[in-house]
C-alpha cells in the first residue's frame, strides 16, 4: 500500500511536469527559473540549432566543467564522439534566468555562451533552456541545452 501511494505521488508530479501546470520554479506559469549560481561539476550537453563562423552549424556537444573547480576549467567533446575537441577556462555569472560563461578557448578563443534556463526537472537534477554562443573573433551558435548537476554524496 505505501508502494501504490508513493508511485501515485511520483506520477502525479511527473504528470504536472509534463504538461506545465506551473508548479513554482519549473520554467511553466509559476516563478521564473534561476540560472545555477555556479556551474561547478555540471555536464552540459547542447543541441545546435544555427551557427556560423568559428562555431559549428548543426551537431551536438558536451560541455564538462572539469575538477578542482578552483582552476575554472572546461573540456568540449564534439557529436558524441568521446573526443575533447576544445578545452579553455572561464569564468561565469549568474542573474536571474540566465548565466554567461565567459571563456578562453583554444580552438575559437575568447568568446561566450548564454545559457537561458526555462525548466528545472523537479525531483531530478537537471535543468534545460536555450543557449546563444559568440566568439570574439567571429561568429555565434544558438541551441538548447540540458545541464546535468553533480550527484550529491551522503554521507
Amino acid at each position: 500500500m505505501i508502494f501504490a501511494r508513493s508511485l501515485l505521488a511520483v506520477l502525479c508530479v511527473a504528470l504536472a511536469i509534463l504538461v506545465g501546470c506551473g508548479v513554482s520554479g519549473d520554467g511553466g506559469s509559476g516563478d521564473p527559473v534561476d540560472a545555477p549560481v555556479s556551474l561547478n561539476g555540471r555536464t552540459i550537453d547542447c543541441t545546435i540549432t544555427s551557427g556560423s563562423g568559428a562555431f559549428d552549424t548543426t551537431g551536438t556537444f558536451t560541455i564538462f566543467i572539469l575538477f578542482p573547480f578552483s582552476s575554472r576549467a572546461y573540456e568540449i567533446e564534439r557529436n558524441g564522439i568521446g573526443v575533447v575537441t576544445n578545452s579553455g577556462t572561464f569564468t561565469y555569472t549568474a542573474v536571474g534566468a540566465v548565466g554567461t560563461m565567459s571563456f578562453a578557448d583554444n580552438v575559437i578563443g575568447d568568446g561566450s555562451f548564454v545559457f537561458t534556463y526555462t525548466m528545472r526537472d523537479l525531483g531530478a537534477p537537471t535543468s534545460a533552456g536555450t543557449f546563444s554562443a559568440n566568439a570574439v573573433g567571429g561568429g555565434t551558435q544558438t541551441g538548447t541545452f540540458v545541464s546535468t548537476e553533480p550527484p550529491v554524496k551522503v554521507d
